[in-house]
């Protein structure tokens, strides 16, 4: 490939899996007899499985639950690695993230880094005060 772009889960920032399993079992009743595969999961409460899902559990990770700091860290190493084995030797790996904690950042750092990519640049977005989500900014006006 030329180039990958990622958009990796923002360590604790939003529980993707969570917030949409309210989505989850109305899509299922909406589509369920046209899709009766839509339905099946391994969760006993017929929601979305989470089992491979990449994030750390806001709150900390309860038992048996392996959305934690490590669990997070080596996927996104492994996901890194991927990207690396199949882009060019010539292509350009794009990663977009946002997180406000420094130390989110490092760890992402070191696993761009465990996952074979170096750095080359980086460009930091600015982005909108709270509140003003949907409106102009002055300078669009």
């Amino acid at each position: 490939m030329d180039a990958v772009i990622t958009d990796p889960p923002y360590d604790d920032m939003i529980d993707y899996s969570d917030a949409s399993d309210l989505f989850y079992v109305w899509l299922k009743r909406a589509l369920g007899s046209t899709h009766p595969d839509i339905g099946l999961t391994a969760d006993p409460r017929g929601l979305q499985e989470k089992t491979e899902e990449i994030i750390v559990k806001r709150g900390g990770a309860g038992v048996g639950d392996h959305r934690t700091r490590e669990f997070y860290d080596t996927m996104l190493a492994r996901s890194f690695a991927e990207a690396r084995r199949v882009v060019r030797e010539d292509g350009v790996v794009t990663i977009v993230f946002g997180h406000g904690d420094p130390e989110v950042w490092h760890r992402l750092l070191g696993a761009i880094t465990a996952g074979g990519l170096y750095l080359t640049g980086s460009w930091p977005a600015k982005l909108r005060p709270a509140g003003r989500l949907g409106r102009p900014t002055s300078s669009q006006r």
